[in-house]
């Protein structure tokens, strides 16, 4: 895209040579066309609905582009195929042009959390059910609970969608964090926060569940997955219980360690705002 820009500003000036402006429409063409095709046939079950989609973001040219480049393309081919134009077809033309929408504002709004190129690598295979979440951790410097839970939100486009605020994001995995390496635990710690969270995303990812999933959801169960052991002792159940600790008494026996995991969490998004990433959520939302 920065190259598109690029060779723009030099047509402006009368700079660029016919073999540079031919040589990137070609890559920006072979681009654009796998995206639809890609997208186009992942959508091939999905309903005709376009209430969901909002195309602010995108520069109005671009988007225009794109619906008549795409609609166009499949009308042609109808018409090589003798087939009547279905609605269905536009639908995916359109929707396909949201998704390069959304790859655009990635590429456009680059301010955030900065991935060291160790972790960039590894992340490559996030999709994967063999991802090796201790090469993320190494990679990360012992924060691969930090870097998956960014990537996710990332790539699903939560952060934009609830207006997340950066700032609050970091500190928030942050914080969680320190709570998954408070009792030292050789387990139930960041990186099994981390690994879980990965593991939801490929679940979703490769079944297709996540077409049938509203963003809130999703949001959810990321968020739930990277929650779920926070300050985990562990111990058992059983053992606050027997042992009569402060959770078994707080929580009167009842699912001690569960309990405390998303209350405590809840906590640091109320007790702190410059960690509450709920905070442009709705009432109804939010509940």
């Amino acid at each position: 895209m920065a190259g598109l820009w690029s060779l723009l500003k030099q047509l402006e000036r009368g700079e660029a040579s016919v073999v540079d402006l031919k040589k990137n429409l070609e890559y920006a063409a072979t681009v654009l066309e796998s995206v639809y095709i890609d997208e186009t046939r992942r959508l091939l079950d999905t309903e005709d609905e376009l209430s969901d989609i909002q195309s602010d973001s995108l520069p109005s040219e671009v988007r225009d582009w794109l619906a008549s480049t795409f609609t166009r393309q499949m009308g042609m081919m109808l018409k090589r195929t003798e087939e009547k134009p279905r609605f269905r077809s536009i639908v995916h033309a359109v929707q396909a042009g949201i998704f390069v929408e959304r790859m655009y504002r990635r590429t456009s709004n680059m301010v955030g959390l900065s991935y060291p190129p160790a972790v960039i690598g590894v992340l490559k295979n996030v999709d994967k059910w063999s991802f090796d979440v201790f090469a993320l951790n190494d990679a990360s410097g012992d924060h691969a609970l930090k870097f998956i839970f960014y990537e996710l939100l990332t790539r699903y486009d939560l952060i934009n969608r609830f207006k997340i605020p950066i700032s609050a994001l970091v500190s928030f995995v942050e914080a969680l964090e320190v709570g998954y390496s408070k009792h030292k635990n050789p387990y139930h710690n960041l990186m099994h926060a981390a690994d879980v969270s990965q593991t939801v995303h490929c679940l979703l990812f490769k079944t297709g569940t996540v077409r049938w999933l509203t963003e809130l959801e999703i949001f959810a169960m990321i968020f739930a997955a990277a929650i779920h052991d926070y300050e985990h002792t562990g111990t058992t159940n059983n053992f606050h219980i027997q042992t009569r600790s402060d959770l078994a008494i707080l929580y009167n026996d009842r699912s001690v360690l569960e309990n405390h995991h998303v209350s405590a969490a809840y906590r640091l998004l109320q007790d702190d705002e410059e960690m509450n990433i709920l905070s442009n959520l709705s009432k109804d939302d939010w509940r």
